[in-house]
């Protein structure tokens, strides 16, 4: 019962901090869902019960990591259980499936060619954020595929800065530097 109250709360949490900043920017509305995922977690919290003299510190950032376990063609598995689409981002701590267009394997040049339809109003959700994220992996399916220089561009005018990996080396790497503490975005590419 207290686990699933956590999780509740966790979802009350992306429901109001960021729908309404989603709400305001209505270029993000066609790319990014706004739904509320239901988040399981299997992480042992320390109670306001286990704490000496019964204190909870409210300050304290309870937000549990989110850590990637298993990645495939189909689907991201978390270390709790929770599956995901292959295209979903992370950010701030928070899990946002991510319409996105389909980025086609054998038409992707480093030109630009095969992102023509990832224009910059996909990536207007971190001009929106705060704190904005120091990095932000792609993962970009089996293999890396080159980005764009716009929207490498654009991203670094944000101050965010942009790595390019394969989907299972950007997760190994989010789930390093976010353990790390470091603010870290992750965004994973469905790739065709």
């Amino acid at each position: 019962m207290a686990a699933s109250l956590r999780s509740f709360a966790r979802v009350a949490v992306i429901q109001t901090r960021f729908a309404p900043a989603l709400h305001r920017v209505p270029s993000i509305q066609s790319h990014i869902s706004t739904k509320a995922l239901r988040i399981h977690t299997s992480a042992v919290r320390k109670g306001a019960l286990d704490d000496a003299g019964g204190l909870t510190n409210i300050l304290e950032d309870e937000s549990i990591p989110i850590r990637v376990a298993n990645v495939s063609k189909e689907e991201i598995v978390l270390a709790d259980g929770l599956v995901l689409p292959p295209n979903c981002l992370f950010l701030n701590g928070h899990i946002f499936t991510w319409n996105t267009p389909v980025v086609k394997m054998m038409e992707v040049m480093p030109n630009g060619r095969g992102w023509e339809a990832w224009t910059d109003d996909i990536w207007t959700i971190f001009e929106t954020v705060t704190p904005r994220p120091e990095l932000l992996i792609i993962g970009t399916g089996d293999t890396v595929l080159p980005v764009p220089p716009s929207i490498r561009s654009f991203l670094n005018s944000l101050g965010i800065q942009l790595d390019v990996q394969s989907t299972r080396n950007a997760c190994s790497t989010y789930n390093l530097l976010s353990e790390e503490g470091r603010r870290v975005s992750a965004a994973f590419v469905r790739v065709e």
